[in-house]
């Protein structure tokens, strides 16, 4: 062979060589930036759907509260506010025998404990020394007339105070008081309603 012919021959295989080396670094880049745009693509899909599955995970429980806490500010009916502000007179109104001496308690903190479930110690407190005289030999009513009160065969209106409180108002009439506003303040405590405090107008 002739020196011009390995000339060319190796000149042809350097070409060659150079045109593999070059091709190599580009096809491997190609992959591998295909690869990173794929796998951004999938963490970003990933991460997008994680982040609204969490906001529909979400949503239920806010709603949830909402419902509860509505419920509860709206839980009181005419049945118990009609059913408490009949136990409460039937309680202030105690059995007395000769003398008017009461015959189911024999001092007013026995008697004002047992509106426990009906009102607070507090209102029922209030009433109690009102109407009661407590001696050494017992409890005694006062004769007097009946405070004016709630009729739950006429209309009334309530007022949301706040939470778990409402005000029930209704104008009323009476042979014996005329005509009057009472206010009934109902709290709810203890998972159940209560008599708060009432005011007559």
């Amino acid at each position: 062979m002739s020196r011009s012919v390995m000339r060319k021959t190796s000149g042809l295989l350097w070409v060659i060589i150079s045109i593999i080396m070059l091709s190599m670094p580009q096809s491997t880049y190609s992959i591998h930036a295909n690869d990173t745009a794929k796998g951004t693509d999938h963490i970003e899909r990933t991460t997008t759907s994680m982040q609204k599955t969490e906001m529909k995970s979400e949503q239920p429980v806010l709603a949830n509260n909402v419902s509860t806490e509505s419920k509860r500010m709206t839980t009181i009916s005419h049945k118990i506010i009609a059913k408490r502000t009949n136990q409460f007179m039937n309680k202030l109104v105690q059995e007395a025998g000769p003398n008017n001496k009461v015959k189911a308690y024999d001092s007013k903190n026995e008697l004002i404990q047992s509106f426990q479930s009906i009102s607070t110690t507090a209102l029922a407190k209030e009433y109690v020394d009102f109407y009661y005289k407590e001696y050494n030999n017992g409890l005694y009513i006062i004769p007097t007339e009946t405070p004016p009160w709630f009729n739950k065969e006429k209309e009334y209106q309530t007022k949301q105070l706040g939470n778990q409180h409402v005000m029930v108002i209704q104008e009323n009439q009476s042979e014996m008081h005329g005509n009057y506003t009472i206010e009934i303040e109902f709290a709810y405590e203890n998972d159940q309603w209560k008599m708060v405090s009432v005011n007559h107008k």
